[in-house]
């Protein structure tokens, strides 16, 4: 089973409406924070790494996993992939 993944905007430029301004998790808070909708297409990152991404809008997602939700995590959800 894959993982879910929250992820933290730390840097350039995004629309507001597309991340949850504030998330809080194990008693903190996060600002511009979304979660990977695309679990399944995401790895090679490790936890608290940096990295760029685009988002992709176009993606045609059938995994049953990547659609669950998981409480805990931000309610935004995007679909990126790691720019190298």
């Amino acid at each position: 089973m894959r993982k879910k993944y929250a992820c933290i905007v730390t840097g350039g430029n995004i629309k507001p409406s597309l991340v949850q301004s504030n998330w809080s998790y194990r008693g903190n808070t996060y600002q511009n924070a979304f979660s990977v909708k695309n679990g399944c297409d995401f790895s090679g990152v490790s936890l608290n790494q940096s990295f760029k991404f685009k988002i992709i809008s176009n993606i045609q997602n059938n995994c049953v996993v990547c659609d669950i939700a998981v409480l805990g995590l931000p309610n935004k959800e995007l679909s990126i992939q790691i720019v190298l």
